[in-house]
């Protein structure tokens, strides 16, 4: 199992493919949802085991990356919304990837940090919360579009196959 600053680091490894697969698509509301599920999966995890623990070592720095959230979570819900030949999906994306790579950098370099300094023996135990938190997620969340092209194998979260377009190997 791996502590949570490896799984939250993996999370942008794979948020961070599926941007680049919407910037190179021309199926681009597809994608934009895949990334809009992988960052809702990956807030809702920071939400409930990476913020509380580090708001007990710095309440400040964890408020300011929950307002970071805030702000993505009304894009996402706006991309939500469009329609599939929308030309607003492109720049939507644009201004989400944005903002979701400036906070990626925050949590790599700053609050990361923290965390590991703060609580070096309960990483662990916070990554196996987010694992089963992942798990809960992809499991309750039904389908609601195609599938786009080729997909990968989701391998290493749950006992029983799902696929996805973008694989979170390492777990």
């Amino acid at each position: 199992m791996s502590d949570i600053t490896k799984v939250l680091r993996d999370d942008h490894a794979r948020i961070k493919r599926l941007f680049l697969r919407a910037n190179q698509s021309s199926e681009d509301l597809d994608i934009a949802l895949d990334v809009c599920d992988e960052l809702i999966i990956h807030a809702t995890i920071e939400d409930e085991v990476f913020y509380p623990a580090l708001a007990e070592l710095n309440k400040g720095m964890a408020d300011d990356a929950e307002d970071d959230h805030e702000a993505a979570k009304e894009l996402i819900a706006e991309i939500e919304d469009l329609d599939p030949d929308d030309p607003a999906v492109r720049t939507m994306m644009m201004q989400l990837q944005k903002s979701v790579m400036r906070h990626f950098e925050k949590e790599e370099k700053v609050l990361f940090p923290v965390l590991e300094k703060g609580y070096p023996d309960t990483l662990l135990e916070m990554g196996s919360e987010a694992f089963k938190i992942r798990q809960e997620l992809l499991g309750a969340r039904p389908p609601r579009r195609k599938t786009i092209g080729t997909q990968t194998a989701n391998v290493g979260w749950a006992a029983k196959r799902r696929t996805s377009n973008t694989s979170n190997m390492g777990f």
